[in-house]
């Protein structure tokens, strides 16, 4: 089933990304999605249907591309902050050649559920669930990913002391960025430069997607992001 859908979406990557992954356990991991979504309040009535497009292939797709534009071996230490029922996170950990995944949310509602899962199973040892706040985790990782959890730019504040110097954040985004200033400020203050934006037009079928990758070039000059509450102020102010 996966594999098919994937040789219709990309045929000239099917090949690549079916190599990429251990397919058998993403489709094990979708269909506890499903069985556990009206107990975890992972995704709504509306876009329950949509669950195998929108969230499990764009996911694939995206790790398919990260991996191959940036290193990620079994010793790469991998982030996915606010990852809620495991996405993008728990693709990274289906790799054939998969990275030491944390799954991080402040919240067990969804996550929880996944862990109980991934324990039954007795899956990879190099997952990892932590339960914290982004502004209180105390670990750095090399890589950062977060899905949705909150808007770019000010994610790129919440997640500025979860990522190693040297290390890279890549946020996944849809609409293009409309706060250039804020975006300035924010990598400015906190020590990341813009490596590189890529746009996937394979799943433009799903509206505009596309990821940036955040170098952290140092600690910048203010390691310590605001409260949650305090920036959701700020972005409800922006967006009116």
């Amino acid at each position: 089933m996966l594999e098919s859908r994937i040789a219709e979406l990309f045929p000239d990557e099917k090949n690549e990304i079916i190599e990429t992954f251990h397919l058998p356990l993403i489709e094990k991991y979708y269909s506890f999605l499903l069985d556990k979504n009206e107990e975890g309040g992972f995704f709504s009535k509306n876009d329950t249907p949509l669950v195998l497009d929108r969230h499990i292939i764009e996911s694939i797709y995206h790790v398919y591309q990260i991996q191959k534009l940036e290193s990620v071996s079994r010793e790469t230490t991998l982030c996915d902050a606010g990852s809620g029922p495991g996405l993008p996170g728990y693709i990274f950990s289906c790799m054939k050649n998969f990275p030491r995944v944390t799954l991080l949310d402040s919240q067990k509602r969804k996550l929880a559920h996944l862990e109980n899962f991934h324990k039954e199973n007795k899956l990879s040892e190099s997952l990892y669930f932590l339960y914290q706040r982004m502004e209180e985790v105390k670990k750095s990782f090399q890589i950062v990913v977060m899905r949705s959890t909150i808007p770019y730019p000010w994610s790129i504040e919440m997640c500025s002391k979860i990522v190693k110097v040297g290390g890279t954040f890549i946020p996944f985004l849809g609409k293009k960025n409309l706060h250039l200033k804020i975006e300035n400020d924010l990598l400015d203050k906190f020590g990341f430069s813009i490596e590189r934006e890529i746009d996937f037009p394979a799943l433009h079928f799903l509206g505009e997607r596309s990821v940036k990758f955040l170098k952290k070039k140092n600690s910048g000059r203010d390691d310590s992001p605001r409260q949650w509450a305090m920036i959701q102020k700020e972005i409800r102010k922006e967006n009116g």
